[in-house]
Parts: structure tokens; sequence; C-alpha cells
């Protein structure tokens, strides 16, 4: 009589130990996935962090040229008037970056923070 108490006791233990080897098992690919969010959510935090070193050199470089030409006078030259728009440009542009979710109320990445990020990074790359 033994013998079958300790066979059913290891049947149990054995269907227990299946049952939390799946719940390991899924519990480990929702963690991945989650992972995998967590390091896209990080790369784009670094891809603005990035493009706001880059704006903010741009910007500095900007301002350092429109000071220059900034004359005693109480108007701008032509050439001191496209350098102000040219900061004012570059100042939104920092804003915009700032300002965009990198992921949403759920936590995922939005697909909006790439666009922008894309097309002020053109915009970087190209004035």
């Amino acid at each position: 009589m033994a013998g079958i108490n300790w066979g059913i006791s290891g049947s149990h233990a054995k269907t227990k130990a299946e049952e939390e080897s799946i719940e390991i098992k899924i519990e480990t690919e929702r963690i991945s996935g989650v992972l995998a969010g967590l390091k896209a959510i990080g790369k784009r935090v670094e891809e603005g962090e990035v493009l706001l070193f880059a704006l903010s050199a741009k910007l500095k470089k900007s301002l350092g040229a429109l000071q220059s030409l900034a004359g005693n006078d109480n108007e701008l030259s032509a050439e001191a008037l496209k350098e102000l728009d040219i900061s004012v440009h570059l100042i939104k542009s920092i804003k915009q970056v700032i300002e965009t979710d990198i992921c949403n109320t759920e936590g995922f990445l939005t697909r909006r923070s790439g666009i922008i990020f894309r097309k002020i990074e053109k915009e970087v790359n190209n004035g």
C-alpha cells in the first residue's frame, strides 16, 4: 500500500512540477517582450539625447554668428535676420524633441516619436 501512495504522490509532484515549468516559460516569454520594449525605449531616449546635443551645438554656433552680425544700430542686416530665423527654428526643434512622448500611457514606444526624431535628424544633418 505504501508503494501506491508514493506512486500517487510522485505523480502529483511531477504534474505540479510540469505546471510550474509551463508557468515559468510563459513568464519568461512575457518578460523578454517587456525587456525588448524597454531596450527600444532606451534606444529612443539615446536618440533624443543625441539630437538635443546636435541641436544645442548648432544653436550655440548660430547665436554666436548672430551676436557677431548684430551691430549697434537698431536694424539687423539680412544676414543677421537669416541667422535669427535659424536660431528660432533650432529652438523650436529642441522644444519639439523635449516635448515628444517617447512611450504611451501603456508603456509602449510611440511611432510618432520615431517620425519626429527622424525628421529633425534629417534637418540637423542637412542644415
